[in-house]
């Protein structure tokens, strides 16, 4: 298996400063294989794709793909960056089994959609070797308290808090074409203290620039998918909305309409947050991120960035005689960003005891399209919460532990031995 070095990049990519070229760096042998170990990617989308081709470009690190197809991958994946920059990554090993890829790996970075977390949790959990790090590769709501519910105290986990890439299959097991790569990416992790090493060793292995936050949190409480794409869903589905005509771009018609729901959605993430009392900068308000101050503006910024063009709205055909289309409610936006997104925040609102309307509203909204049992009188306590990432997979109950949770939960008793420990599935 051979990895090849990227061909120069023209033109320059400067000029988009939302994006950077994916790190171009050395030639296998692995010098730092004797920190990090072996990176045992888990997944096989999109976004793996893209991560395995620019960990094995970058050759830090032997790469390693746990994938439920393992038969369509080559020994070398190609990453297509805009049709100006190629990155051609060796793969070491691909398999389906991860008891053959996950022992030995000194990270475990799962690259898939949040509903597919807990299955794959359970998969890697009795193989983990001493001390490995278990991750997402981005976005998300409470993946370690549910990771620390599963695994029990004996590894780090860590969360990016955005997803590197914007990432589409061209050919599985080849080539992906990446149409945006973030070129500064924060990493949580639990325990906090962990975070620096493990920003520095995942930097080192993907070729990207990976910062350390503070608290988990900040990736929980960031405006991520679950605001933003929650917005989007109510904005083009809710009470209320204009009719969805077929061709509808989910970015590119971006309305006015979304952004006020998803300013409202992210003022209230700045109110949680600051309950908390924690110093949480490190996640900013999308104000901040995308630089505007208006609903009008921020519709603007989102119809232009070109990593997001060409991506329909998730509906269904128009029926016979109906000149919208509607909601396609078996859509991942749905099946992901409502029940462990907006329930998960929904949670954190409960036991911080802080008012959320229109995450609220967008939830039950969401939660009786799709057909979901999430929100009783209770709280977030329905009959499908079962498998969410609430803070209750930590043994997380009140306030005072969602605060301390990161630093508190490796010696708290509620988490139990956890899956690694106790060597099977639950």
């Amino acid at each position: 298996m051979v990895s090849t070095r990227p061909r120069p990049l023209s033109p320059p990519l400067g000029a988009d400063s939302r994006h950077a070229a994916p790190a171009a760096s050395g030639a296998r042998p692995y010098p730092g294989l004797a920190e990090t170990g072996p990176l045992c990617l888990v997944g096989g989308g999109a976004v793996a794709h893209a991560l395995a081709a620019m960990a094995g470009a970058a050759g830090q690190a032997e790469i390693r793909v746990l994938t439920r197809r393992p038969a369509v991958w080559s020994g070398t994946v190609r990453a297509v960056y805009r049709e100006t920059l190629v990155l051609d990554g060796a793969i070491d090993r691909v398999g389906a089994e991860a008891g053959e890829l996950v022992p030995g790996a000194g990270l475990v970075l799962i690259a898939a959609p949040a509903f597919a977390w807990e299955p794959l949790l359970r998969a890697v959990a009795p193989h983990l070797s001493p001390g490995a790090a278990v991750g997402i590769a981005g976005g998300g709501c409470g993946f370690d308290w549910l990771a620390r519910g599963l695994l029990g105290p004996a590894h780090p986990v860590f969360a990016l808090q955005l997803c590197p890439v914007n990432a589409r299959l061209r050919e599985p097991g080849r080539e992906v074409a990446v149409a945006g790569v973030r070129g500064t990416v924060g990493l949580a992790a639990d325990p906090p203290s962990s975070a620096p090493g493990l920003a520095a060793r995942v930097s080192a292995v993907l070729g990207l620039t990976v910062e350390p936050l503070s608290h988990p949190l900040e990736v929980t409480l960031a405006p991520g998918n679950a605001a933003f794409h929650g917005a989007r869903l109510y904005g083009l589905f809710g009470p209320g909305a204009p009719p969805v005509r077929p061709g509808t771009g989910f970015y590119a018609d971006w309305d006015d309409r979304s952004s006020e729901i998803y300013l409202a959605l992210d003022a209230e993430l700045g109110a949680l947050r600051r309950a908390t009392g924690l110093p949480l900068a490190g996640a900013r308000p999308v104000t901040e991120r995308l630089g505007v101050a208006t609903a009008s503006e921020m519709t603007a910024v989102i119809r232009a960035i070109p990593s997001l063009q060409g991506i329909p709205a998730p509906a269904a055909p128009a029926r016979s005689g109906e000149p919208a289309c509607r909601a396609d409610p078996g859509h991942r936006f749905f099946r992901e960003d409502i029940p462990h997104g907006l329930a998960v925040l929904r949670a954190v609102a409960d036991l911080l005891d802080v008012r959320v309307p229109v995450i609220d509203r967008v939830l039950r909204w969401g939660e009786a399209l799709v057909g979901l049992d999430l929100v009783t009188a209770r709280g977030v306590d329905g009959g499908d919460t079962r498998h969410l990432p609430l803070p209750a997979r930590a043994g997380i109950v009140d306030r005072t532990g969602l605060i301390g949770a990161a630093a508190a939960i490796a010696s708290d008793e509620r988490a139990g031995p956890g899956l690694a420990a106790a060597g099977r599935p639950a």
